[in-house]
């Protein structure tokens, strides 16, 4: 006997027995035996009325065709040289793609499907990057043909996102984070320990830069919707490259600095903090941070993009003659992943000539500029060799404050003083676009730090 048939049985008998134990009265009557069925002769048998026909259920019709098309995504980038859109495609398929600005390419990041809801749509992530994923879905709202995202679900639980993208960074507290922390702890090779919080640290960065690393996309420690769906089908991760050979150093002043070197205290016993600064000069930020850092006799490094330079000299003058390290971003914000010598050399002597020409007569330090920082953190094999045949040394960071994303100048100073620690290389912006966030945000921490004993110097120890 089936288990399904035994079941209707129990109910049954259970029915009967609950009917008989209605009320006392109904247990005590004898149970009569139905009237019989009378026969009219020549008629058929009396039969109970017909039961109406009850009319079908019509199935909703979903219309695809209203919402269908391609619609730019709000995505906040650094630096944009590319758009990404959401398709919405008739037939109820769609897809995320990107569309290179530089070499004129379209790129599918992620199928699946879509439906209407609300004022949007959700889209339902199916394959990532040309591979299955677990279906992870994307609420979307339509303002005025543009699209903002709502709300994201994970792992079947609903989130709404606070800012309008799917990114989650340095300094922010969100349940999602809880979803992160979970994911990144499953993936043995990150040797990363669940905190159990929500409250998204430089720990939680540093986990998220190693796996994009490993999975080979930008290691920008911004959890974005590919990354959320990476962390959630982590497939195997690249293989680890061999490490740069590592050439001779020039024959240059005093070689190529060391910065394994950086003090972490003073003679005195002073904790130091590296604040660097990235993208500059602009206004009028870059004068608004140099009157912050004077404020406190602190100094600080300014990763200047040569372009910049060129076009605001006094900026750099004025920072210089502050005590203030102006270092080498390149001219003009290029990756310098898989240039050819001669691109990289062009990238780094036009800005250091651009530098030199604007307040070389200023130099107390070296009388050289010989700190490069490439713009993203992006590096290959090759980077650091071609650096120091120029007499550069690369300078990454240890605290990355994303302000970028312009979180708000809470989430910003918050990280910074819940990360710091002696010798940390803090990374800021004072270029790029409205820096205005950062520039409070360093309003704020300053006397906090030095009112716990912290000193502000440059990268070259001054």
């Amino acid at each position: 006997m089936c288990k399904r048939t035994l079941t209707y049985i129990l109910l049954f008998i259970s029915i009967i027995m609950l009917a008989a134990c209605a009320s006392p009265e109904a247990a005590s009557t004898p149970t009569l035996p139905p009237p019989p069925t009378i026969v009219v002769a020549g008629e058929a048998a009396l039969a109970p009325p017909p039961t109406p026909e009850t009319a079908p259920v019509a199935t909703p019709t979903i219309d695809y065709n209203t919402l269908a098309g391609r619609y730019p995504l709000p995505l906040k980038v650094e630096y944009a040289d590319e758009q990404t859109y959401l398709v919405l495609e008739p037939d109820g398929t769609g897809r995320i793609e990107d569309e290179s600005f530089d070499i004129d390419q379209t790129a599918v990041a992620a199928q699946g499907t879509w439906i209407p809801e609300g004022d949007g749509v959700a889209f339902t992530i199916t394959e990532l990057l040309g591979q299955p994923a677990t279906p992870d879905t994307i609420k979307f709202e339509l303002v005025e043909g543009e699209v903002r995202v709502t709300e994201y679900a994970a792992e079947g639980s609903l989130y709404n996102v606070e800012m309008a993208q799917v990114s989650i960074g340095a300094g922010q507290r969100h349940p999602l984070v809880n979803e992160l922390h979970a994911r990144l702890a499953a993936i043995d090779y990150l040797n990363f320990t669940d905190p159990g919080d929500d409250l998204y640290t430089e720990a939680t960065r540093q986990a998220v830069v190693e796996f994009q690393r490993s999975m080979g996309i930008e290691p920008d420690g911004v959890v974005d919707a590919t990354t959320w769906v990476l962390l959630g089908n982590p497939p195997e991760p690249l293989p680890t490259p061999e490490p740069p050979v590592v050439v001779a150093p020039p024959e240059t002043a005093g070689g190529i600095p060391d910065l394994s070197a950086l003090p972490t205290h003073t003679a005195d016993g002073n904790p130091i903090l590296y604040f660097t600064f990235d993208d500059g000069p602009s206004l009028p930020y870059t004068g608004q941070v140099v009157e912050l850092m004077d404020r406190y006799n602190g100094n600080a490094t300014f990763f200047a993009l040569g372009q910049n330079v060129s076009a605001l000299p006094d900026s750099v003058r004025t920072a210089t003659q502050s005590g203030h390290y102006i270092a080498n971003h390149t001219w003009d914000h290029a990756s310098l992943e898989e240039m050819t010598p001669e691109q990289f050399m062009d990238e780094v002597q036009r800005t250091e000539d651009a530098i030199i020409n604007a307040a070389g007569d200023l130099f107390a330090l070296d009388k050289d500029v010989r700190y490069l920082r490439p713009p993203y953190g992006a590096t290959d094999a090759n980077t650091r060799n071609y650096a120091a045949s120029l007499g550069y040394a690369v300078v990454l960071w240890t605290i990355d404050t994303q302000d970028w994303r312009l979180p708000g100048t809470d989430i910003i100073a918050q990280h910074i003083l819940n990360s710091v620690y002696p010798g940390a290389i803090i990374l800021m912006h004072d270029g790029g676009g409205d820096r205005s966030q950062s520039v409070a945000a360093l309003e704020t921490v300053l006397p906090q730090l030095s009112a716990q004993g912290y000193v502000f110097r440059n990268i070259f120890g001054s």
